[in-house]
């Protein structure tokens, strides 16, 4: 894994649902930031779906934030951001290869989750790439 691939995303080896789901609880049970995510307060149905899409936002965020701002990091982390969001829509639309796109394209089955929140947050990533500073909390709304 290396700084463009946090959590091995590109990876397109075949794996098991039940391997994915497995991979997704331990990614988020490693990455947690403040406080435990699968938590025992979370009904056990939920908590594969939970924590794939907990993975999938992580590693969103760490593609966007762990660089060192530079215009040409900057570029480089909404072009990765780009790519993310490809594997994302062919996870969508079944063609899910490697754990978290498997993981994240059967929560979204089991669930009937809705592309539009992870593009929505996506936007937003990129975003960061090109402003990062607002003026007023209007601007930011």
């Amino acid at each position: 894994m290396s700084a463009a691939d946090p959590g091995g995303w590109s990876r397109d080896t075949a794996v098991s649902a039940g391997d994915a789901a497995a991979w997704a609880a331990r990614f988020t049970r490693r990455h947690r930031e403040n406080f435990a995510v699968l938590s025992w307060f979370l009904p056990r149905r939920l908590r594969p779906g939970f924590a794939a899409v907990y993975a999938f936002c992580r590693i969103a965020d760490d593609i966007a934030d762990d660089h060192d701002g530079s215009p040409a990091a900057c570029t480089a982390a909404a072009e990765t951001l780009g790519r993310f969001r490809a594997r994302l829509h062919a996870a969508a639309a079944g063609d899910a290869a490697g754990p978290l796109w498997t993981a994240l394209h059967g929560a979204m089955r089991a669930h009937a989750l809705p592309l539009a929140p992870f593009d929505h947050l996506l936007d937003a990533f990129v975003q960061d790439q090109h402003q990062n500073r607002y003026e007023t909390l209007d601007d930011v709304l």
